[in-house]
């Protein structure tokens, strides 16, 4: 399962680099280091997690973002006040087409 997990990070950090202004991507790597983190018990993909959900928010259009896969973050990082803050802010957002 790792090393499954290890190449799709791989490749989709690559992917991150070729676009790096489409906050999904952004996302999808996020979720991802959080799989990792959940199979090796490390904080380091955690604490990585959280700095590419930052930058998916700084590209992503008013009124939308990664706020559930943040809130996920923050939970496996015992942050319950984040996690509470970005489920709030999800309640209010919508999907939004990329441009």
């Amino acid at each position: 399962a790792l090393e499954g997990v290890n190449s799709r990070v791989v490749a989709l950090e690559r992917l991150v680099q070729q676009r790096p202004n489409e906050w999904p991507l952004h996302e999808g790597l996020a979720r991802l280091l959080r799989e990792r983190a959940q199979l090796t018990g490390s904080p380091d993909d955690l604490e990585r997690a959280e700095e590419v959900l930052k930058r998916a928010f700084e590209i992503a259009p008013q009124g939308s973002g990664p706020a559930i896969t943040a809130a996920r973050v923050s939970l496996s990082l015992h942050k319950i006040d984040d996690a509470e803050k970005y489920l709030a802010i999800s309640t209010a957002w919508k999907i939004l087409p990329l441009n």
